[in-house]
C-alpha cells in the first residue's frame, strides 16, 4: 500500500478536525434555533451537518487507498 507524504497526512488530519469543529458548530446553531422555535433553521443546520458527515466519509474512502495514519 502506498504511504502518503507526512505533509499530506498532517493536512488530512487537520481537515478532519476542521470538519468536526464545523459539525459541532452546526449542532450548536441547531440547538439554539430549536430553543428559539426557528425550525427551518434547525432543518437547515441538520442538513448541513449531514453533508459534512457525507464529505468526511467520501474523504476517508478516498484516503483509505493509502496508509495515511
Amino acid at each position: 500500500m502506498t504511504r502518503l507524504p507526512e505533509t499530506v497526512t498532517s493536512k488530512v488530519a487537520d481537515l478532519f478536525a476542521a470538519l468536526h469543529y464545523a459539525a459541532d458548530d452546526l449542532k450548536i446553531v441547531g440547538q439554539e434555533a430549536m430553543l428559539s422555535g426557528d425550525f427551518s433553521q434547525v432543518t437547515d443546520s441538520m442538513e448541513a451537518c449531514r453533508k459534512l458527515q457525507a464529505l468526511e466519509l467520501e474523504i476517508k474512502t478516498a484516503v483509505d487507498n493509502f496508509d495515511y495514519l
